[in-house]
């Protein structure tokens, strides 16, 4: 029997303000093992060099296909690459971070062999700091979930910490009907919940996929409190579907909500709890009606818990001063 021929995947690398890590990105991408790519560069209207050098690259390699707009942000540019892919499969890269050269090969063999719309591999985290990289290895639990609940369950339990668009590859029907929240931040967060219910299964390798890089003027690492404040509502749109849908799962959704709010009353306490009362206030309340519902499985969340009601302010230093403890703020 002729061996099937491997379908095009499309790859989607959003570009702004990244010229000095973009080659070594696109690089990655080009040096895969799996060849059959139509690589789709997003220029989102990007004042330095990122929009001539993907021209650069496509000059010399017709899988790349490069598109200029304005600057609408990363839910849009994704969304536009989402608009012009033609790949069967899907892949999210941004344009800081990198792939290992087995990447995209191994994902699509995972989802083909198990017949899922979805798989999903490790990754490394790279830290940068004092000019040095220091890089760890963020494993996952290997398995394949069939079923929409347990895709919940899932990632908001166990697989908490991995609910984002890259280091997975997606078949290109879940995204018939999905497209980012254009103008927010966390945007991950927002859309992932609608990818698993159009998804509906995922295979799970415990096998680094992807190079994440984190720098100091990254989304984590940044300072402004409205931009994290947009992780408190994604997590708070996720709830409204368990509680429509799968209200048993109700504990563990409130459980990322506790831990989020303990995170921003970090960050607030950091940046000046009087200047940012308003959402302070919006945090604290948030914590306070999600305590009852929460699982609590944790004893970190067991013991915020009861911090919280002996001081809230007193919780809030206290994550503050485990966030700095943790490289986190």
């Amino acid at each position: 029997m002729a061996k099937q021929k491997e379908p095009c995947i499309s790859v989607i690398i959003p570009m702004y303000k990244v010229e000095i890590y973009l080659k070594r990105c696109l690089d990655s991408v080009l040096n895969q093992n799996y060849q059959n790519l139509e690589i789709i560069a997003v220029d989102d209207g990007s004042p330095d060099r990122c929009g001539a050098i993907a021209e650069e690259y496509a000059a010399r390699d017709e899988r790349i296909k490069v598109i200029h707009q304005k600057n609408q942000g990363l839910s849009c540019a994704r969304n536009t690459g989402i608009e012009a892919a033609t790949g069967e499969w899907i892949f999210f890269v941004d344009s800081d971070d990198e792939l290992p050269e087995n990447a995209i090969r191994l994902l699509w063999e995972t989802a083909e062999k198990e017949q899922v719309l979805m798989s999903m591999g490790g990754y490394y985290v790279c830290i940068h700091k004092n000019g040095k990289v220091e890089k760890k290895q963020v494993h996952v639990i290997p398995q394949v979930l069939r079923t929409v609940e347990g895709l919940h369950t899932h990632f908001l339990s166990d697989g908490k910490n991995f609910n984002y668009v890259w280091m997975k590859l997606y078949h290109r029907s879940v995204f018939e009907k999905v497209r980012f929240s254009e103008g927010k931040y966390y945007e991950d967060i927002y859309i992932f919940p609608a990818i698993i219910e159009a998804a509906g299964s995922v295979a799970i390798v415990d096998v680094p996929v992807y190079y994440y890089h984190l720098r100091d003027n990254s989304i984590t690492f940044g300072s402004k409190i409205p931009t994290h404040m947009d992780g408190m509502y994604a997590r708070l749109e996720w709830k409204k579907l368990v509680e429509q849908k799968y209200p048993k799962l109700l504990c563990y959704s409130a459980d990322t909500i506790l831990e989020f709010c303990c995170y921003l009353m970090g960050k607030i306490s950091l940046h000046g709890r009087r200047k940012h009362m308003d959402y302070w206030n919006q945090v604290t309340d948030c914590f306070q009606r999600n305590i009852s519902l929460a699982a609590k499985k944790s004893i970190y969340l067991k013991a915020v818990v009861i911090l919280f009601y002996v001081s809230p302010v007193l919780l809030g230093k206290m994550c503050c001063l485990y966030s700095r403890i943790k490289n986190s703020l």
